[in-house]
């Protein structure tokens, strides 16, 4: 055998709380300090790039002899990731751009949407693919997240990311150990329901659930950029909100969707005092109908653009994400 071949358990990516002091610039090393916990298959796609061709142009033979790369592109994606205690704060402060932060340990950070600019903070992550490939992806702004979630085991997290197509060759960067994770479990999870400000407990009924954040993020190019990108920018953030109930003997899923009753959803898990998420809509209306579990029924209800109300922003905003951790801050410049 001529070569070692590399083994998924070998790779590492590494993330940081801090954003980064100057569009363009690299993390520096000092602040990429957290060995995400991944599966292992999530690979950057870097570089993707586009080139202008000229196999059509009349040189007497129909193939290209010339291709020019105007564009680079990047992009990472988590998909069905265990979430755990830090991860939870990441998505959060780098999807929305804004949070408030409490406590002294535990922290206590409330994200919420952040309308006084549209301009994204942006991060870096370390990547090593193999024992020689080893770079910093640079200008990375979280653009969408996904939680789900049943009955048992870690809340899943599906997170897509967007760089300028900068990257940084690190060969040096020395990975920082493992820390042991607290999960966020669905076995820890509570959800309620019911008239705004009086959601009571429905979790012995909730069979699924899911929700879903779009920042509607956007690597902007612009003459003069070159091939990367020169700025992110954030458009209006949507949410979304599924679950599965199961009907009970006396109606009170279909008397809702009937008469278009708003209510509020909440999804509070607590995996230990420094390992929480809470998901609030304090004003939704629901849309859907009656399904079969199995050999039973419950009914499939969804939120979506139409059915989230903003009653009284900011003070009352239509969605908000609050996660407890040992994280003292996020987004300082780094």
């Amino acid at each position: 055998m001529s070569f070692n071949s590399q083994l998924i358990r070998a790779r590492a990516i590494v993330i940081s709380d801090k954003k980064e002091t100057t569009y363009g610039t690299a993390l520096l090393d000092a602040s990429l300090t957290h060995s995400m916990r991944f599966d292992g298959g999530a690979f950057a796609t870097l570089p993707e790039s586009e080139y202008f061709s000229d196999a059509g142009l009349a040189k007497g033979f129909p193939w290209a002899s010339v291709r020019t790369e105007i564009r680079r592109n990047a992009r990472f994606s988590l998909s069905g990731a265990a979430l755990y205690d830090y991860l939870a704060g990441w998505i959060g402060a780098f999807l929305f751009g804004k949070v408030t932060t409490t406590g002294t340990g535990p922290y206590v950070h409330t994200f919420t949407p952040d309308l006084s600019t549209l301009l994204s903070p942006v991060t870096g992550m370390f990547i090593q693919d193999t024992a020689d490939v080893k770079y910093k992806l640079n200008d990375l702004a979280i653009t969408a997240a996904k939680f789900s979630g049943s009955a048992i085991g870690p809340v899943q997290a599906d997170v897509e990311l967007i760089g300028s197509g900068r990257h940084t060759d690190a060969a040096a960067f020395v990975t920082p150990a493992l820390t042991n994770p607290t999960f966020l479990l669905n076995n820890d999870a509570d959800i309620l329901l019911g008239a705004p400000g009086a959601a009571v407990s429905i979790k012995d009924r909730v069979r699924s659930w899911s929700v879903s954040i779009d920042g509607q993020q956007e690597d902007v190019r612009h003459p003069g950029s070159g091939i990367f990108a020169g700025y992110h920018r954030r458009g209006d953030m949507k949410f979304g909100l599924q679950m599965q109930v199961s009907a009970k003997d006396v109606d009170d899923i279909r008397t809702l969707l009937i008469n278009g009753t708003e209510q509020e959803v909440q999804i509070n898990i607590n995996s230990g005092a420094a390992a929480q998420m809470n998901l609030k809509f304090p004003h939704v209306k629901f849309k859907g109908g009656p399904a079969a579990d199995g050999n039973f029924v419950a009914y499939n209800l969804e939120v979506d653009d139409n059915g989230l109300l903003a009653n009284n922003y900011p003070t009352d905003p239509p969605f908000q994400m609050v996660v407890t951790n040992g994280q003292a801050t996020w987004l300082t410049a780094g």
